[in-house]
């Protein structure tokens, strides 16, 4: 085997950069790829085809963006974790900052009525109506339009909770109350680990 010379060996470098990128973050669309690594986003594009083509990375098509997962996440004892189709598009959610906002109140409150949502995110009601439609569409917020129990809440609060602490979405820290509530998460989801998923409370 002949040894690679130099610009094998960039090409090879900037390859492993762009899926190491994917791999600790996955969701992300090909400009904050192109941006957080500073390379042209041709060159991103080239490398991405060539990760895709060897099935390490794979595409997902998201509201007009083209978000990017690894195939494969480690997880513990060298094993593989798969993200599962609902996953990637929790991520895919949790990358956007409106979307992003919403969940993390909903971790935090449990349950909220669309004008508790309107005035805790300081945004028009059509707005917040259009992202809690693409939410609960998603299967990641459920609602109840009347009645005592009328609100929205999330339909699997300690999933939204383990892909936080994972993976940490970048506009998180700019969510209100971040410090204490990622503490919170942190903390729950290393109990969880230890001793087992607690029974789910009722909505």
């Amino acid at each position: 085997m002949h040894p690679l010379d130099a610009p094998e060996l960039l090409e090879l470098d900037t390859r492993r950069a762009i899926y190491e990128l994917v791999l600790a973050a996955p969701g992300l669309h090909l400009r904050e790829i192109q941006r957080r690594l500073g390379m042209h986003i041709n060159l991103v594009e080239y490398h991405l085809g060539h990760l895709m083509g060897s099935e390490l990375v794979v595409e997902v098509k998201d509201a007009g963006y083209s978000r990017f997962y690894p195939t494969q996440t480690p997880g513990a004892g060298g094993g593989v974790d798969r993200l599962t189709s609902q996953e990637k598009r929790l991520l895919g959610l949790l990358r956007q900052p409106m979307p992003l906002r919403i969940i993390v109140y909903l971790l935090a409150a449990g349950r909220a009525q669309h004008k508790q949502l309107c005035d805790h995110l300081g945004c028009a009601p059509s707005t917040l109506t259009y992202h809690m439609k693409r939410l609960v569409k998603g299967q990641v917020v459920a609602q109840v339009t009347a009645g005592e129990g009328k609100g929205y809440w999330l339909v699997d609060r300690r999933g939204v909770a383990r892909l936080l602490v994972l993976y940490r979405p970048a506009p998180f820290d700019q969510v209100e109350a971040f410090t204490e509530l990622w503490l919170d998460l942190s903390q729950e989801v290393g109990a969880e680990a230890r001793t087992g998923p607690a029974p789910r409370p009722a909505p």
